[in-house]
């Protein structure tokens, strides 16, 4: 078995067989295997799976095993896990989808997008243990940046760029969005999300007491029907939305082991779902650059998604820029809730805002939290959305 995994290394190379000819064990020298995650992870394990060849010619030199499951079962009340499990069953399938969606089509209209190679998937059940995916292992050739500082201009647009691409794609389809994605019940979340929300008070209770307050009245299941949905809204049809593009999904070619502004892939389409292609931009923005760079050039960048968007659909235009804008201002109550949400937990982990001047790190936080939370209250005041 591979590690500690339910999976054999002959398992594996059956399924990499299917896309490279000299994967079989007769030509295999040795594998090293190594949880990445380290323990660490709630509701996937990833193994990095390394291959020695005989013949050095032989691809691929490595893979990625993501295998799902709850990693510290019976620490929750038995509806708790029921309600996780039902999540996970959920979102690992709903990943491998995805990724079968943006491969069969991107071939079909003759585009390349930037997601990683997926070589094999299973679904997961709380029945068995067969759920899987294999995939490529860009950790070589690629890298993740913190959240904070976060991503600099030039990776911003190129991440724009791309979701341009992605988001054409899904709207040239046509039937992908109303076929295979359901209304996603918001319910239950909006309320854990305004819940954690509240954690916020205790971390600054002069500038967050009373922005919670006000911003409470907009986290609502209404809200997020603006961001969430498989019809047509704002003048135009829904698309297909990563929803979670904070740092760590978003993978940029290295040079020498130095992180450049050229996007590799973007990962991790567990939570996509169909809805408004400003759930993906927001999310960018304010999470990953300070308020001040939001601020500055957010109308900037929705110009320039306008303008790939109109490129990638040579030249027929889908939608107006006012509805663009319009659109983009209706997603920030979502993202807003987002951050409400993992803020609090952002705030005490080490991976976000460091061991060294984590205090400065914590203050940038709050101050993209505190300010986007401001911006947010402003549009839905300005725009009078149904919340």
């Amino acid at each position: 078995m591979i590690s500690d995994s339910n999976f054999s290394i002959d398992f594996v190379l059956e399924k990499l067989s299917n896309f490279y000819s000299d994967c079989c064990l007769d030509l295999l020298e040795d594998f090293h295997a190594e949880d990445i995650t380290h323990g660490s992870a709630f509701f996937s394990r990833i193994f990095r799976v390394e291959f020695c060849w005989k013949n050095s010619k032989t691809w691929p030199k490595s893979i990625i095993l993501k295998v799902p499951g709850i990693q510290q079962v019976g620490k929750f009340q038995n509806d708790e896990e029921d309600e996780m499990l039902d999540y996970l069953e959920y979102c690992h399938s709903n990943e491998i989808r995805i990724y079968e969606f943006l491969h069969d089509e991107s071939k079909k209209q003759g585009i390349t997008l930037k997601i990683p190679k997926v070589y094999y998937g299973s679904d997961f059940s709380r029945h068995h243990n067969n759920g899987l995916i294999i995939m490529d292992d860009l950790s070589k050739i690629g890298g993740t940046l913190r959240l904070l500082p976060g991503l600099n201009n030039a990776q911003i647009e190129s991440v724009i760029q791309e979701l341009a691409k992605i988001h054409v794609l899904t709207w040239k389809n046509g039937s992908f969005i109303k076929n295979h994605i359901g209304k996603p019940q918001m319910g239950n979340f909006v309320v854990e999300m305004t819940e954690m929300a509240q954690k916020l008070r205790e971390l600054d209770p002069k500038i967050f007491n009373p922005l919670i307050d006000e911003i409470q009245k907009i986290f609502t299941p209404k809200t997020a029907e603006l961001s969430y949905y498989t019809d047509s809204k704002f003048g135009f049809p829904a698309t297909l939305i990563h929803s979670d593009l904070w740092s760590a999904n978003i993978i940029f070619s290295k040079n020498e082991n130095v992180i450049t502004d050229d996007l590799l892939a973007i990962i991790d389409w567990q939570c996509a779902e169909g809805g408004n292609p400003g759930v993906d931009i927001g999310r960018l923005l304010a999470i990953n650059t300070s308020s001040s760079y939001r601020r500055k050039n957010t109308k900037r960048l929705l110009k320039l998604y306008f303008t790939a968007v109109n490129e990638e659909m040579n030249g027929q235009e889908l939608f107006t820029f006012e509805q663009l804008e319009a659109a983009y201002d209706a997603s920030m109550g979502y993202a807003a809730m987002y951050m409400g949400f993992g803020v609090p937990h952002y705030y005490h982990m080490p991976a976000v805002v460091g061991s060294k001047n984590q205090e400065s790190q914590q203050i940038e936080l709050l101050d993209r939290t505190k300010c986007f939370f401001e911006d947010t209250i402003e549009a839905f005041k300005i725009r009078k959305f149904d919340h």
